[in-house]
């Protein structure tokens, strides 16, 4: 319990979201500043449609953006209409309400709603004739707003520094694991209780994968997938990991060639880094399988659980340059150039 509260506070209070909180704070008031100075109508209202335009990442509120700009023109459009044939009566505003409602839903449109009723309660609620001014009045609020929530959205903390070292604290992690093991399977330790470490990992690993989620949906280049393939890849080792730490556990007996597989763990915690080269460890993994075929049968079940279990350790040990490989592959040009070094 304690530990998830530390965890929710962890990943809520943070200086990522104080930094958001004060800059929708000073967008609100901007906005309603602004609006004041020019001369708007209703202000303050200036400020909810900032607030409405805002969402938690430039793809999306970019989306918003576009989408509002469209249902600001039906929804002048509908409400000029019905003016010049019902006047501004409760009737003529329900009737604009209902059109510009059944077109948003029709379109799929539904964060437009609450902007454009804003629009057209202010259009009404005077009752007077619509103006060219009343009109310019409506469309300079919606232009204030949308505008100063582009403008916070691009000057949202970028979380790419934040990943980096996230990553590098994943990977020390994982060569910490992998050390583990290998001084396990070579005889210089015994095996400890590892699930505070998996657990760490885990969080970690499902952080990294919120950050970097973030960081795609800031960035419009398809190459911001980088970071959520990474995290991802990751997440599939947490699981190979904790896998080997249940055939480690199952070894009653230390086999006689663990010290050879405890080299290979070693191995990979060292080229860890996914700038590291893993080719010059081929001819080490076939030497291992060679000398694991050619060793002599176990004598008894539990030399025989010992064996099957090391040969199961390996080939996760594999599996995890396997899924490492496989990212690589999966890297483009352009992720290469701006994302690896080497």
């Amino acid at each position: 319990m304690k530990n998830s509260i530390k965890n929710w506070f962890q990943t809520h209070i943070n200086k990522h979201t104080t930094l958001y909180a004060l800059r929708i704070t000073i967008g609100i008031v901007v906005s309603i500043l602004i609006a004041e100075i020019v001369g708007i109508q209703f202000a303050p209202s200036t400020g909810v449609v900032m607030l409405l335009s805002l969402q938690t990442t430039r793809k999306e509120t970019l989306k918003t953006i576009f989408r509002k700009i469209l249902s600001l023109g039906y929804t002048l459009f509908f409400a000029i209409l019905i003016h010049e044939q019902f006047g501004t009566n409760t009737l003529a505003f329900s009737v604009v309400i209902l059109l510009m409602v059944v077109l948003s839903i029709y379109l799929g449109w539904y964060s437009t709603l609450s902007v454009n009723v804003v629009i057209a309660v202010h259009l009404f609620i005077t009752q007077e004739p619509f103006t060219h001014a009343l009109m310019m009045n409506e469309i300079y609020r919606v232009c204030i707003g949308i505008g100063i929530a582009f403008l916070i959205n691009l000057g949202v903390l970028d979380v790419e520094k934040q990943l980096t070292e996230r990553i590098a604290d994943i990977e020390d992690a994982m060569k910490a694991i992998l050390n583990t093991y290998a001084d396990y399977l070579d005889g210089r330790s015994t095996l400890p209780d590892m699930e505070q470490s998996f657990r760490s990992f885990r969080q970690s690993v499902a952080r990294g994968q919120a950050d970097s989620l973030t960081y795609a949906n800031n960035h419009l280049f398809s190459h911001a997938g980088y970071y959520e393939n990474y995290m991802n890849m990751r997440e599939n080792d947490a699981l190979l990991l904790e896998h080997i730490y249940l055939n480690l556990k199952e070894m009653a007996d230390m086999p006689a060639h663990s010290g050879l597989v405890a080299d290979f763990a070693r191995h990979i915690s060292d080229t860890l880094h996914i700038e590291r080269s893993t080719k010059q460890w081929t001819g080490q993994y076939q030497e291992i399988i060679q000398t694991l075929d050619r060793a002599e049968l176990p004598s008894t079940r539990s030399e025989f659980h010992a064996q099957a279990n090391l040969l199961y350790v390996f080939y996760d040990l594999a599996k995890l340059l396997e899924v490492r490989n496989s990212f690589l592959a999966s890297v483009s040009p352009k992720q290469r150039e701006k994302y690896l070094k080497s």
